[in-house]
């Protein structure tokens, strides 16, 4: 062990298995972006458009402003643990902060519920259908996070200009969606080519998004996750089958290995784990707040609106994704990256606890009823 632990330190060793990494992320987030149905958006959840803006509203801008001031606080109070040395600007740290107390893991909100088996329950679809919207609001953050950080020559630095390139992207592949993807995948050329060539296209697509959206000044996984959400249903199903496994079993060790690595984070630091907690507990009264109580306002029982809450304060990838762009250019410090890479496993197991707990008193309040005496 000692020996391939001196082997991986070596920069040539770590040079190579950040590439892979980074392969293996691109992958992993096409496939995450065959989660996100736009459909979810219209679909029928008992709630008008308005309800549903309101509740969009409530449950992406008030974590995110809130978070922000949150980000604020800890940043004066813990400079050197989350500001990255020699940032001018600690209110992007802060910002970022923010961004992952909002930030929902689609995928994994999406395998967890058809775990639970609650995939198709109205609540499960409103989760789902809050989720993909929370996806497009972080996204929208990021680009503008991304266009204000130093960036090397041919990027963008105006978060405007950034926003216009974003819509851009988005327009043309929407575009691309409704014109030539349906097209392509109902041609006979298409349903001739045996499915490896099929897969092999599709992600040498997903690869090049990812460098256009890079390009733009974005983020590099802006394109593979929007180029996936943008594909036909057969084709997603073709992607998600034949990466899916792989991605969770694999893929992502590959990356995390890549990403902790190379970090030097001193976790006996009481400190850690005091700014993880605060940024659990805060996530997770951020989201019962924007969520929970909206939709117990909108005629939801308490139990069923704190679990739509819970299930759209799990953490997952995006945010350890973003949190590593982030620390590259010195927005973040490796302490706070350690903090982020927390998250997704702690908000899992919470999660798991309280939404089994909510669903039990669901099902006694239902059998109650039936045992009353008339």
């Amino acid at each position: 062990m000692p020996e391939v632990q001196k082997s991986l330190a070596n920069p040539v060793a770590l040079e190579w298995l950040n590439y892979v990494g980074n392969f293996s992320i691109l992958l992993y987030l096409l496939e995450m972006g065959t989660h996100i149905k736009f459909g979810n958006l219209h679909s029928s959840t008992g709630y008008t458009h308005k309800d549903f803006l309101v509740i969009t509203l409530t449950s992406s801008f008030l974590p995110l402003a809130i978070g922000t001031l949150v980000g604020v606080l800890l940043v004066n109070i813990f400079p050197q643990m989350l500001v990255g040395e020699g940032q001018k600007a600690p209110l992007l740290t802060a910002a970022f902060i923010g961004l992952a107390l909002t930030v929902s893991a689609l995928a994994v909100m999406g395998s967890v519920l058809r775990e639970r088996n609650r995939i198709n329950s109205p609540y499960g679809q409103f989760c789902l259908k809050i989720g993909t919207a929370h996806e497009i609001v972080v996204w929208i953050t990021v680009a503008i996070i991304s266009s204000l950080l130093p960036h090397s020559e041919g990027h963008s630095t105006n978060p405007i200009v950034t926003l216009i390139l974003a819509g851009i992207f988005c327009g043309a592949m929407f575009g691309l969606k409704l014109k030539v993807f349906g097209k392509i995948s109902e041609s006979k050329f298409w349903k001739e080519l045996k499915e490896v060539k099929q897969l092999a296209f599709l992600i040498t697509l997903g690869l090049a998004a990812s460098v256009i959206t890079e390009t733009l000044g974005i983020h590099y996984a802006f394109g593979p996750i929007f180029f996936g959400a943008m594909l036909p249903e057969k084709e997603k199903i073709l992607l998600s089958n034949a990466i899916s496994k792989m991605a969770q079993s694999f893929l992502l060790n590959i990356y995390f290995v890549a990403a902790i690595l190379p970090l030097k984070v001193d976790y006996s630091k009481k400190e850690i784990f005091i700014i993880a907690t605060i940024l659990i507990l805060v996530a997770y009264l951020l989201q019962v707040i924007g969520t929970g109580l909206v939709l117990h306002l909108r005629k939801k029982s308490w139990e069923e609106a704190l679990i739509v809450s819970f299930n759209l304060t799990i953490k997952g990838v995006v945010e350890i994704v973003v949190a590593s762009s982030f620390l590259g250019v010195g927005l973040i410090t490796p302490e706070l990256f350690g903090v982020i890479i927390f998250l997704p496993i702690a908000t899992a197991g919470l999660n798991t606890m309280l939404c089994n707990a909510l669903e039990k008193r669901i099902e006694l309040k239902s059998s109650l009823p039936e045992v009353l005496p008339s």
